[in-house]
């Protein structure tokens, strides 16, 4: 395994830092030093362990790590998100293959964009890509029209999907083909939208 900007020199050492519920990577952006494809196999096994204290963390990583890998990674970034998703198929843990399930609609909709897309696919799509099954499960007496928000957008040819409460990130479907979009910062112009 190739380590790259992976904060763990060896599995050994992932694996004391994860075991210890109290242990933490010298910094204090953890949550974002995790964020390395060398890891997601490790992060996985670890949020597969029943005993491990930090298996939730682990799966959260996963999750918000695959949605950007899938929405600006490159081909070897989603090749990575994939065997992620197959390793977690395999999981003991209902949660695991929960987790694999998520992955693989992430790449469903990277890879063969589901056109026309109504609005119940809409939401689903921007519920998974603005959010995370485990920011779900913390919000389980909220419904997603309570956090996000899918409208059409003014040229009537695409979803935009956004969560109210936070600002710069916004989700553009093609309504027709199911293309999509995650825009930083701002929203699309809709000249900007023909793109998609």
């Amino acid at each position: 395994m190739a380590w790259s900007n992976w904060p763990f020199k060896s599995e050994e050492a992932f694996w004391t830092w994860a075991m210890d519920s109290l242990a933490e990577v010298d910094d204090q952006d953890e949550d974002l030093l995790l964020r390395d494809v060398a890891g997601l196999g490790l992060l996985v096994a670890a949020a597969d362990d029943a005993d491990c204290p930090k298996s939730g963390y682990c799966r959260n990583v996963v999750e918000h790590h695959a949605v950007w890998l899938i929405a600006f990674g490159s081909t070897e970034d989603h090749n990575a998100v994939r065997a992620t998703a197959a390793r977690a198929a395999d999981g003991v843990l209902p949660k695991t293959r929960r987790l694999a399930a998520y992955l693989q609609r992430l790449l469903e909709y990277r890879e063969h964009p589901q056109g026309p897309v109504n609005r119940a696919l809409a939401e689903q799509m921007a519920a998974d890509l603005l959010s995370s099954p485990s920011a779900l499960e913390r919000l389980p007496h909220r419904s997603p029209s309570d956090w996000l928000q899918v409208q059409i957008t003014s040229n009537g040819r695409h979803w935009h999907g956004a969560q109210p409460w936070v600002t710069g990130t916004h989700l553009y479907i093609n309504r027709r083909t199911g293309a999509w979009r995650l825009q930083l910062s701002r929203a699309l112009p809709v000249d900007e939208l023909a793109k998609i």
